[in-house]
């Protein structure tokens, strides 16, 4: 048996000196192979972790109430198309004190304008810059983190403090490189005191996310004051595990709001 098994390792070896480029070649195209497989997985893994982590980072345990669901409207065609009533003021107050699922926080927003001209000292931006009204969860329920000074507390949205968190594009704009923190700014001929600095998010379809500028939802609806304003609601749930719980009690405290009977439809979006 042995003696066999060494007559069969030396015809081998045989055929390998016999056939060396075949040989080499072969080897070669196992391990380039093997090396294209191995780097294949190393990077589907990391755009995984990577996606993951971004999603994470705008609120992994978050959904929204806003006017229509993302794929409820269709453009483009001559179908009737759904009209959803906004989301009023009214109605995000009246969901804050209603809504009462345990281990929740909700955020309560509104874009004034997407065209603002921001004011500091001699220095101005173009009049292309979003100012946002908020309440002080907003900004963990987005996943935005501040870089420099503080967010918004309880005290500010109450008190309707005069401060401002903004992008991190105005420091080597509007400020040119000097500390933002505790510098005021003008917003529409109102003051504010910058309190803080988001991080980088860079932009996203265009929309440049670090040329915003948040402040009180209060002192924003006294700028901005044009009709029919859309209102956004953001819940986050610090146990992943109750998010569906959570959703559909915010769908059932809207509803009640919005006073839709048991077989109407949701006129609102999730």
């Amino acid at each position: 048996m042995f003696s066999l098994f060494r007559e069969n390792i030396r015809i081998a070896l045989n055929s390998i000196r016999n056939q060396m480029l075949r040989t080499v070649l072969t080897v070669l195209i196992i391990a380039i192979g093997i090396t294209a497989l191995v780097g294949i997985l190393s990077a589907v893994a990391a755009l995984e972790n990577t996606i993951s982590k971004d999603f994470a980072s705008m609120g992994a345990n978050t959904f929204n109430i806003q006017r229509y669901d993302f794929t409820s409207r269709s453009f483009g065609n001559n179908e009737d198309q759904k009209v959803n009533p906004n989301i009023s003021y009214r109605e995000v107050k009246e969901f804050e004190s209603q809504y009462s699922f345990p281990s929740t926080q909700t955020a309560i927003s509104f874009t004034g304008t997407g065209s603002a001209e921001i004011k500091y000292e001699n220095e101005k931006t173009d009049p292309e810059i979003a100012v946002m009204g908020i309440n002080q969860y907003y900004l963990i329920n987005s996943g935005l983190e501040v870089e420099e000074g503080r967010e918004f507390n309880v005290f500010d949205i109450r008190n309707n403090n005069n401060v401002a968190v903004i992008g991190s594009d105005f420091k080597d704009g509007l400020f040119q490189g000097l500390d933002p923190i505790g510098r005021t700014i003008s917003i529409r001929g109102a003051k504010f005191k910058v309190v803080g600095v988001l991080e980088s998010k860079g932009s996203t379809f265009g929309n440049n996310q670090d040329l915003r500028i948040f402040i009180p939802i209060q002192h924003a609806r006294s700028i901005f004051s044009q009709p029919n304003i859309n209102y956004n609601l953001s819940v986050r749930v610090s146990d992943k595990q109750m998010l569906d719980a959570a959703q559909d009690e915010a769908i059932t405290t809207f509803r009640n709001i919005r006073g839709l009977k048991p077989l109407q439809e949701n006129n609102f979006g999730l």
